[in-house]
């Protein structure tokens, strides 16, 4: 049996989660790249160091600046989804979630009715959003 040292296995973990081995910084296409190999990235206000979302991008590719994700976005590159979580995952992967978007006009399996049990909620939603303007994604 071949024995391993810490350092080396450490480096073999670090390799095989995709984790960056050094703090560096990361452009569009890395930050793309590491969104497809994570095959989704969780988008999450906490922010106890940076929005979480950007850590595990950082760790993965490297710090990138803000507003890379949201032009991605623009760019049509990546999308937001509702996986488990609000996520960042690959365009590519849009006709995976069929079957979900199908549950969904069937029906709202998970919450019920909202439209009927809220009547007028959505109206008092875009209202916010024309007066306050879209959220942004950092």
């Amino acid at each position: 049996m071949r024995t391993i040292s810490v350092p080396a296995l450490r480096r073999l973990v670090v390799t095989a989660q995709g984790y960056v081995p050094r703090a560096r910084r990361a452009g569009a296409d890395e930050v793309e790249s590491a969104i497809r190999r994570a095959s989704c990235i969780q988008l999450d206000s906490i922010s106890a160091v940076d929005r979480s979302h950007r850590v595990a991008i950082a760790i993965r590719a490297g710090f990138d600046p803000p507003g890379v994700v949201p032009k991605l976005l623009r760019d049509g590159r990546v999308i937001e989804y509702w996986v488990h979580a609000l996520c960042v995952l690959p365009a590519e992967d849009w006709p995976l979630f069929d079957w979900a978007r199908q549950r969904m006009r069937d029906g709202a399996p998970w919450h019920g009715d909202v439209r009927t049990r809220y009547p007028g909620l959505a109206e008092r939603v875009l209202a916010e959003i024309r007066e306050r303007g879209a959220p942004r994604i950092t």
